[in-house]
């Protein structure tokens, strides 16, 4: 499961590198988007697409609708593994 994190990771960064203009980011909380902004991974491609003059566009899902339903299910993601706060 590691293995493909890393590589699901690595394709993100290969995505971001490649983009030119605005960068759409779907999720059900914040929390990944502001990470990926304060990250001290190296390189910081989110950060070195922003200082490209591209736009990062967070789209937050809400909890109820379809929309996070299937962003739950194509990526397993659970509201209850996160952060106390946030929205579920």
């Amino acid at each position: 499961m590691a293995a493909r994190h890393w590589a699901d990771r690595q394709h993100k960064a290969q995505l971001v590198g490649a983009a030119s203009r605005e960068l759409p980011d779907l999720g059900t909380t914040l929390n990944s988007g502001s990470t990926r902004l304060a990250t001290t991974d190296r390189p910081a491609v989110y950060r070195e697409f922003l200082r490209r003059g591209g736009t990062h566009r967070c789209v937050l899902l809400g909890p109820a609708g379809e929309g996070a339903a299937r962003f739950k299910e194509r990526h397993a993601a659970s509201t209850s593994t996160k952060r106390p706060g946030s929205p579920t």
